[in-house]
């Protein structure tokens, strides 16, 4: 399956080549993850990055020795996490995603619609330890 996405002001576009069966999906709630996103909690889907097209120009931060995330230059829209010892693959934001039927149309879908409708699957929560105590 052929997913859309990419960040608020447009300027950053990308297409995935999703495999539901290889792909691993995650919520992570380390401190990084929440500062970065500016939520409680990430929600990620692991691909390969040959996977990944981008159009437009991402920012790059090393937010650690072990890990890169990468953004719209323009608008801040945080779109992957990767890990730099595993540089083939990258976590993109599920929030990026544009649901099928409104691709290319400029709606941004929130994110309950787009798991229901790609039916996702996560099989990964990731730093539940210092999730915020409210998530519980």
């Amino acid at each position: 399956m052929v997913l859309h996405g990419g960040c608020q002001c447009r300027k950053v576009r990308y297409t995935v080549d999703f495999d539901e069966a290889t792909s691993t999906k995650n919520f992570c709630h380390c401190r990084m993850c929440q500062l970065a996103t500016g939520s409680p909690v990430a929600a990620f889907f692991h691909v390969q990055e040959a996977d990944v097209k981008f159009e437009g120009t991402l920012g790059v931060y090393q937010s650690s020795d072990k890990a890169v995330r990468k953004f719209c230059t323009n608008c801040g829209t945080p779109l992957v996490f990767q890990f730099v010892a595993d540089a083939e693959k990258v976590a993109a934001s599920i929030n990026g995603l544009y649901l099928p039927q409104l691709a290319g149309t400029g709606k941004v879908q929130v994110l309950l619609s787009l798991l229901v409708q790609a039916s996702f699957r996560f099989v990964c929560r990731s730093w539940t330890s210092i999730q915020q105590p409210w998530m519980s």
